[in-house]
């Protein structure tokens, strides 16, 4: 049995269809797997998301143990699909599978509405809850707006080394400087496709995974100035006068933890020239130079090219970490829209 069991948690790490073929293989096999066949899930729709919810709640703690999860929803006015199954609670009969639904859900995903969106996001919340003790990998990519920064609960994860959040918030996570960190273990956030405000950024990150060596953030009009200062990094220019631990604006930014080693800038989108004004494209012009003069002084600093961030490609991003690759966070010279 313990052999198996080895067996199993090599095996099952992929997005889930392992795990759900070797409930079909016999009734043996599927009572040994139960405890290594939910070990890595990708969910990509909302019907599957509630699913997941049902089946979390159904099964006991010690088969429920979810290490990598690649969860995400098309938003409203989003056209997505996927003929993947969807995950429902498991029969005891021989040769059914783990994830035995495969709701009407095949074909085209209608767009959802925002009423769709909130109910998402409460299973969403149902789902970390009670996957927090055992979640390592989590990727969450919502394009409609979440209630917070990180995640929408005050959960500890004690084993959470990777994560990343893509889309915006609406509502900024309050102080947790007088709590334990959110996630103790932390080593590498990406946060995509979101405005995060200046105003304590880092000390917010640096509070909330204290340990953090990989950040990969959105890029923002004159943050340059403000990351080295997060960093604690100083520097003097012809154009500005030392950075300290204020944004542009003078807002406080707060400080990262001492053990990054690789800060991460992404664009987004390219800049296009709206109109004929051209002080736009001079301020992007400005920031671009910014970082440069940032990447020369800290070397931990580095200012990528657009890239695709759809559902599929983060799913393979996922998909590459849980392998044992760089996903997301593979810096080739020509990946970067700065050089030396």
């Amino acid at each position: 049995m313990e052999i198996w069991n080895q067996i199993f948690t090599l095996a099952c790490t992929d997005n889930g269809f392992t795990g759900r073929s070797l409930s079909l293989v016999s009734r043996y096999i599927y009572k040994t797997s139960k405890s290594a066949k939910l070990q890595s899930l990708s969910v990509t729709k909302p019907q599957q998301i509630h699913a997941l919810a049902r089946l979390i709640a159904e099964t006991p703690p010690n088969h429920r143990r979810v290490r990598y999860l690649f969860i995400a929803s098309p938003g409203p006015h989003d056209d997505e699909s996927d003929d993947r199954d969807v995950y429902q609670a498991d029969s005891e009969e021989e040769g059914s599978t783990a994830s035995a639904v495969d709701a009407a859900d095949h074909g085209t995903a209608p767009c959802i509405t925002e009423k769709d969106c909130r109910e998402v996001l409460a299973a969403f919340q149902h789902i970390i809850r009670a996957l927090a003790p055992t979640l390592m990998t989590l990727h969450v990519h919502f394009p409609f707006y979440r209630e917070s920064l990180f995640l929408p609960t005050t959960e500890t994860f004690p084993s959470l080394v990777e994560l990343t959040l893509y889309g915006p918030y609406s509502v900024e996570l309050p102080s947790l400087s007088d709590h334990p960190p959110l996630f103790p273990s932390l080593r590498r956030l990406h946060l995509a496709d979101c405005y995060c405000d200046s105003t304590g950024r880092y000390g917010r990150i640096a509070n909330v995974a204290p340990l953090l060596t990989h950040l990969c953030l959105p890029y923002q009009s004159s943050m340059a100035d403000s990351l080295l200062a997060g960093l604690g990094t100083r520097v003097i220019s012809r154009t500005h006068s030392p950075t300290s631990s204020s944004d542009s604006h003078g807002f406080a930014v707060g400080t990262l933890p001492s053990t990054i080693e690789m800060v991460l800038i992404d664009p987004g989108p390219p800049y296009t020239r709206i109109g004929w004004c051209g002080t736009g494209l001079m301020r992007h012009y400005m920031d671009q130079q910014r970082f440069r003069e940032a990447m020369k002084v800290d070397k931990r600093v580095y200012m990528l090219k657009e890239r695709p961030n759809g559902v599929k490609d983060a799913e393979k991003y996922w998909l590459d970490r849980i392998e044992g690759g760089e996903g997301s966070w593979t810096v080739l010279p020509n990946q970067l829209a700065c050089t030396w």
